[in-house]
């Protein structure tokens, strides 16, 4: 029996990662793993800051889901035990600085052989939105894509994903604009008028990959309810001038707060992927809508990527995309038996 470890599985989307893979893999042995152990869980101890504690638990892992957030560590010596341990290993990042950086750590190790995979930013971003865009890895019209993404402000939240948010706002696109510096609306296939502002992609400045060219991306993040989105705008020039400990800090105090005023909000979540041309006109959208657990989309990537490579007694190993692993069409299967509606179009959405 094929072993998975679920490393920072006490967290907020840990649990979730652990529940659906308990459900989707039920011929693989799950075990829980986090930097403390939680009364009445049976959950290893691994902490990310003590090396020997890694090599020890993944001796006997066949592959490892990272979902330790907020990201912004090293991601070395996490893949140098995985690699030592012949340990597939996934993660949901979605940090520009750390994506970046443990894909250099994954070419390098790759360089030795042993046919280890990596999977970085198995999630929505960049995972699924990655995944989405080869809808059109053969269609030269492309030009561009706008990808977006509106989260139901009621789903559960916690600390650590509220700093995760806020902190990248602090940064510039690759042209110069700040992050949230304006506001854009879109209206989602289910008729609402969503708000949005530009947030981070990992491979924005090379592009996203689809097909054999990489092809310019624009991302956006938003909420449910537009007053939210309208408040981050107002507040980045703050917290552009906040230390990054203070910032850690106010997301603490904050968080009562946010879930305080998300009781107005929903569950419902939005994430579409638009092509345009070259003139900026629309060719055709792919969007997947929640109206409820929206939380579990950016977790099942992570378990869909760790799936294909416990099932594949052939994987080449080295750095490998969701989109190398799964079919839109698996993806599509999975979100339709699970309530979520995809919905394509050809045509400019209203």
């Amino acid at each position: 029996m094929k072993t998975l470890v679920v490393l920072g599985a006490t967290g907020l989307m840990g649990r979730r990662i652990v529940a659906l893979a308990e459900r989707d893999l039920p011929d693989v042995r799950i075990l829980r793993a986090s930097r403390r152990s939680q009364p009445g869980e049976r959950t290893r101890q691994i902490d990310l800051a003590r090396p020997e504690s890694l090599s020890r638990q993944l001796a006997e892992a066949d592959c490892l889901i990272n979902a330790v957030g907020p990201y912004d560590y090293d991601p070395k010596p996490l893949l140098e035990a995985c690699h030592e341990a012949s340990c597939h290993y996934v993660d949901l990042a979605e940090a520009p600085a750390f994506c970046a950086d443990a894909a250099d750590a994954a070419r390098a190790l790759a360089l030795r052989g042993d046919g280890v995979g990596f999977v970085i930013g198995a999630s929505t971003v960049p995972g699924l939105i990655d995944l989405l865009v080869q809808r059109w890895s053969e269609d030269r019209r492309v030009a561009s894509i706008d990808a977006r993404l509106s989260m139901g402000s009621r789903n559960p939240t916690s600390p650590t994903l509220l700093y995760s948010l806020i902190r990248t706002l602090r940064g510039r696109t690759p042209s110069g604009e700040r992050y949230f510096a304006s506001v854009s609306t879109r209206q989602s296939p289910d008729g609402r008028m969503l708000a949005y502002g530009r947030y981070p992609f990992p491979s924005e400045g090379d592009g996203i990959l689809a097909g054999d060219r990489r092809i310019p991306i624009a991302f956006h993040v938003g909420f449910d309810r537009r007053a939210l989105v309208r408040a981050l705008a107002l507040g980045r020039p703050l917290l552009e001038r906040l230390p990054e400990g203070l910032l850690g800090r106010l997301s603490r105090a904050a968080h009562p707060l946010f879930r305080g005023i998300s009781r107005l909000g929903t569950t419902r979540g939005c994430l579409e992927v638009i092509a345009r041309d070259a003139a900026g006109a629309e060719l055709g959208a792919t969007a997947v809508l929640a109206q409820r657990e929206g939380l579990d989309i950016p977790a099942a990537p992570a378990v869909w990527a760790a799936r294909a490579l416990l099932r594949d007694p052939n994987v080449e190993g080295g750095v490998m995309r969701l989109a190398d692993l799964v079919t839109i069409g698996e993806a599509r299967d999975w979100l339709d038996q699970r309530g979520y509606e995809v919905v394509e179009s050809s045509e400019p959405a209203g």
